[in-house]
């Protein structure tokens, strides 16, 4: 599954923490609290990717204003936007660059 920023929700560390036990999105929790400098507990971690209508988001894609963008315009992801990359993106892309080299894939295809 394609997250809308372009980044494969089968690679990132929450997406796979929730389908792990309860251990892993412990250390998932510590690890990303460090990383970006918020307090996350073991069941912040928790998401079935931000493409789906429904189910379970990490508390990020809910106020991310990417996603919010692709859902208005009705687009799977910004790869498909004319506007892109935008100011959005650029946004996510300062706070983690694994999400601009997943675009970057996206771009290629």
């Amino acid at each position: 599954m394609i997250a809308c920023c372009g980044l494969n929700c089968g690679q990132c560390e929450i997406y796979k923490a929730t389908r792990s036990d309860a251990a892993e999105r412990v250390r998932v929790a510590e690890a990303w609290s460090r990383k970006f400098g918020f307090h996350l507990k073991a069941e912040d971690i928790s998401c079935d990717g931000c493409a789906r209508n429904g189910g379970r988001l990490f508390s990020h894609c809910t106020q991310c204003k990417v996603r919010s963008c692709c859902r208005e315009k009705a687009l799977p992801n910004c790869a498909q936007c004319q506007e892109a990359p935008c100011g959005k993106l650029a946004e996510l892309f300062a706070m983690s660059g694994h999400i601009k080299k997943a675009f970057e894939a996206l771009e290629r295809k």
